[in-house]
């Protein structure tokens, strides 16, 4: 899909732009997932139905499966990635989502709160809405809650709730790098990885291509490659260390990147800086 196709079929508003994504979602999806792609699209995935039940969505469109998946960047037939986002699948197991038959239909805000009215709630006003009214959604749990006993005790600590330990990915960013067909959900998904990262050493995160692979649960050859598309359109900069041959092990520096703002990424791919090599004396 193009800019112009996602902005309308996802209802963008610019005042509707911030989506807090927890930091343990990594750990939590690299540790669940052995397929690479499957992490990425999970994470994803789960940004996307945060965005779309935070700011209530549902009622104007209806985002089934078939659906999400084509603004992923997949197809809609593809069967796949069903273990994943079906109801009691892998997500649902580890407790970001839950099949509901509920939406929300308005949001706001008082003293800093988010308040939603649901459908359920208003039914007699919700049958005006031109929608099927037993479609199932995904509730993204994790933005409402994060450990199981403030759930029990009504008390939200969710990222609707309190952004500590979370990673800020402006909507912008999922317009840009989904629109671009050289762009997908590796690519959205490593750029999370380094804003997490990024948040925590604001003048760049030096880390080697292994230990970024490591950690995100992505294989390294994927990671190269998502890694140069990443700084080919300007998404990240790469501070590139320089290398010697021959040089001790123990005076290798790893490469710094530091993660762009959405105004900042390029259309069209670009050149970018490579680390220097050199011979060691």
């Amino acid at each position: 899909m193009n800019k112009n196709e996602l902005i309308d079929l996802l209802s963008y508003d610019k005042v509707e732009s911030n989506v807090f994504m927890p930091n343990e979602i990594f750990n939590d999806l690299s540790s669940d997932l052995t397929n690479s792609s499957h992490i990425a699209f999970s994470y994803s995935y789960y940004y996307l139905i945060s965005y779309l039940y935070r700011y209530c969505k549902y009622i104007d469109k209806h985002y089934d499966p078939s659906t999400i998946k084509q603004i992923l960047s997949y197809s809609s037939t593809n069967k796949t990635l069903d273990y994943l986002i079906k109801k009691n699948g892998v997500l649902d197991q580890l407790k970001y989502t839950n099949t509901i038959k509920d939406y929300p239909l308005q949001w706001s805000l008082e003293d800093g709160i988010v308040d939603f009215i649901m459908y359920s709630e208003t039914l007699k006003e919700a049958n005006k809405i031109t929608m099927a009214k037993n479609q199932k959604v995904k509730k993204p749990l994790k933005c409402f809650f994060r450990a199981g006993e403030q759930c029990e005790e009504g008390e939200y600590d969710g990222t609707f709730y309190d952004i500590s330990n979370t990673h800020l990915i402006p909507f912008e960013v999922f317009l840009e790098c989904f629109s671009n067909s050289q762009l997908g959900c590796e690519e959205f998904y490593l750029y999370g990885f380094l804003k997490h990262l990024n948040d925590k050493f604001p003048e760049g995160v030096q880390l080697s291509i292994n230990s970024i692979s490591e950690q995100s649960g992505i294989k390294l050859t994927l990671t190269k490659k998502t890694l140069n598309y990443l700084k080919k359109f300007r998404m990240i900069s790469l501070y590139p260390s320089e290398f010697s041959i021959g040089s001790p092990k123990e005076t290798w520096k790893a490469n710094k990147y530091i993660i762009n703002n959405y105004n900042n990424f390029s259309i069209d791919p670009i050149e970018y800086r490579k680390s220097k090599v050199t011979k060691y004396a």
